[in-house]
């Protein structure tokens, strides 16, 4: 897939995604400030939010990729220790070793390319990462935690909707099954991608359970930050309900501005974007094999 050139009216996150893939893409596998600043020069895309004379001395252009290399520093530390793919040194960013088996490198790259369907699509593996990280939020499953991928589409003998709900109240100790069979024949997921738990010793109702929502799409995350209402979901598919009711987590591969974080945290609860997901990634070998099949193919495919 062809990286966007950079525009100085990009969105600061934008920008310091481009730094990422141009770096991956690059035969030295690194970028720097004054590489952004070049191109920005070049494209002449300052013009569009200054007066007349231009960038003078590169001033604009020098004051945007700082910003974005800020960001690029503000991502070293949210990932967390040795989950960054990139070494960020005064002013540069270089690509350290077999980046392709770091869990941010899958999420960068699944931000800029179309999500795929089917058990073996990206859609899939982003909600089974996501479904990682919630149990490494939670505690692990050395503390009780159990972490699910609820999403469609599932495997056999839970591929229906009302299968899948049997199960997960069987698994929970609580909701009593599915209230309307019927009605829930199909095979999708009301909007709940991943369901997680954690249990006491007691196995008594009345725990910590979260519902989870993935959006792996480039373009309309925003658009199903309100969509799962967990209780919603309890009383329309539930003949019990739930003790307590469940915690909110949206998830998205990628950052999202200061600007839009408070929104996004108050209409789709607890937000994971990339660093929130690499910093609480729990591992799991399987996944991390489709991560690094998904990160070569879509690396081989960047120009």
């Amino acid at each position: 897939m062809p990286i966007t050139l950079p525009a100085a009216t990009d969105p600061t996150e934008s920008l310091a995604d481009w730094m990422e893939l141009e770096a991956l893409r690059s035969k030295d596998k690194s970028t720097s400030v004054a590489s952004l600043v070049k191109l920005l020069r070049r494209t002449g895309s300052t013009d569009a939010i200054v007066s007349a004379g231009g960038d003078s001395g590169s001033q604009l252009s020098q004051s945007i990729a700082q910003d974005a290399f800020g960001e690029i520093e503000n991502r070293a530390k949210a990932c967390g220790k040795d989950r960054y793919p990139f070494e960020v040194t005064m002013g540069s960013l270089s690509v350290r070793p077999k980046p392709e088996a770091f869990t941010y490198t899958a999420l960068l790259l699944m931000s800029i390319n179309k999500p795929t369907t089917g058990h073996d699509g990206t859609s899939a593996l982003f909600e089974n990462i996501c479904a990682r990280a919630t149990l490494g939020y939670l505690g692990g499953s050395e503390n009780g935690v159990v972490s699910v991928r609820f999403g469609s589409p599932r495997k056999s003998p839970l591929g229906r909707l009302s299968k899948a709900i049997d199960d997960l109240c069987l698994s929970v100790g609580e909701g009593d099954g599915c209230r309307r069979p019927e009605l829930a024949r199909h095979t999708g997921d009301d909007g709940l991608d991943i369901v997680a738990w954690r249990s006491f010793p007691d196995e008594k109702q009345g725990k910590l359970i979260a519902f989870g929502q993935c959006a792996a799409g480039a373009s309309d995350w925003q658009n199903k930050l309100a969509e799962m209402d967990s209780r919603s979901f309890v009383k329309k598919w539930m003949r019990a309900p739930l003790l307590v009711d469940p915690v909110r987590l949206f998830f998205v591969p990628r950052r999202v501005s200061p600007r839009d974080w408070e929104s996004a945290g108050i209409d789709g609860g607890i937000l994971f974007d990339r660093c929130r997901i690499a910093a609480c990634y729990h591992p799991d070998p399987k996944i991390e094999k489709q991560c690094r099949d998904v990160s070569k193919a879509m690396l081989k495919g960047l120009k």
